[in-house]
């Protein structure tokens, strides 16, 4: 079994054990803290093959089960799982463990709610945003999936900006940005940008998939999935060198300003608009909510039904999502915030002129 142990910016350290694909996929998207010097750590993520358990008591959800095996707690996704210690606090728990086939996101989600409480101390909590910075000046970019984070990213990086994240990134009441960055993820036409990168069959599918795009209407449905069986859209995962040799990845800068993306239907360019920070750090809290928290409740609450005799996971995630959300909007007090709104259109989006609109 092999094992590598990370340090997040000294605030808290972890290992991660095991073989296979998902084990390197958690180690490759946390390379950037990988400590060669660390013999010890506060947690442990060990991937496993298949792991093994009685059932006694269950709660099916369609394709999720919650079980209580003795003393733990596992949850059960598509045939894998994930088993904590279902007798402790989440804040005190020293391990997981995950099968081999568990899914990724849901993984990260898990892991990230450890991080997030390991955090809690340090008054540094985790935002969905991108993240650049130009002479120590933080400039975080949070956006609700599918709003264009990465692309804003990669147009402040053309212009010589480091890179500290481009979906998540810690963020502390001290005003400073600290990196999270695993990877950035390319999709669908935006991969045209990056040909030169591609495979030929990756250059392929690419260019076939574009030209039914041109011959038919992927948004009515039957169509689009036909589309999709012949070409699925093409995901890449890059290291920002990768992408842009020139780039620096640094560890943290302090926050100058946020640029909230949002799209209009109506919208034919980029428009740049002051904004309440008080505003902004809820949309912040109301991104993570729906994208992160409304499923870790779903998991806190079977196990509060399953393990009864215990400490409620819900109360101490619910007082725990309070806490954050104050830590934001105390972070983003005096810090200059404004609304981009983006096209909603991909004809009236020319991401060359986003820089411009926005600098």
């Amino acid at each position: 079994m092999k094992k590598k142990i990370f340090d997040v910016h000294g605030f808290f350290s972890f290992a991660i054990f095991g073989n296979g694909r998902l084990y390197e996929y958690l180690c490759y998207q946390h390379d950037f803290f990988v400590s060669k010097k660390l013999r010890n750590y506060s947690f442990s993520i060990e991937v496993v093959d298949k792991m093994e358990y009685k059932n006694s008591k269950r709660l099916l959800d369609g394709k999720e089960e919650f079980i209580r095996d003795g003393s733990y707690f596992i949850y059960n996704f598509n045939g894998a799982s994930v088993r904590f210690d279902g007798s402790m606090e989440l804040k005190m728990q020293k391990k997981i463990e995950i099968d081999e086939g568990f899914s990724k996101m849901k993984a990260n989600t898990i892991i990230d709610m450890f991080f997030r409480i390991f955090n809690l101390k340090n008054e540094v909590y985790l935002v969905h945003a991108a993240c650049i910075e130009k002479e120590n000046k933080g400039v975080l970019v949070p956006a609700w999936k599918g709003m264009g984070k990465t692309n804003a990213c990669l147009e402040f990086v053309k212009e010589g900006f480091s890179f500290l994240a481009d979906d998540k990134v810690w963020v502390g009441v001290d005003k400073k940005v600290y990196s999270y960055p695993r990877y950035v993820v390319i999709k669908g036409d935006d991969n045209f940008e990056f040909i030169d990168k591609l495979r030929v069959r990756e250059k392929l599918r690419l260019v076939f998939r574009f030209i039914l795009s041109k011959l038919f209407n992927l948004k009515r449905r039957p169509i689009s999935i036909v589309v999709n069986m012949l070409a699925k859209p093409l995901v890449k995962y890059y290291r920002i060198q990768e992408l842009f040799d020139q780039c620096q990845t640094i560890a943290s800068s302090e926050l100058n300003e946020v640029l909230y993306l949002s799209k209009d239907s109506c919208g034919t360019k980029f428009i740049k608009e002051k904004t309440n920070p008080s505003l902004v750090s809820k949309k912040i809290s109301r991104i993570a909510y729906v994208e992160w928290n409304m499923e870790l409740l779903k998991i806190a609450s079977a196990h509060d039904i399953l393990f009864p005799e215990e400490e409620s996971w819900m109360n101490e995630l619910k007082l725990f999502f309070e806490m954050e959300e104050n830590n934001i909007a105390d972070s983003l007090k005096s810090i200059k915030c404004n609304n981009i709104i983006i096209p909603e259109k991909k004809e009236y989006i020319n991401w060359e002129n986003f820089y411009v609109t926005v600098k």
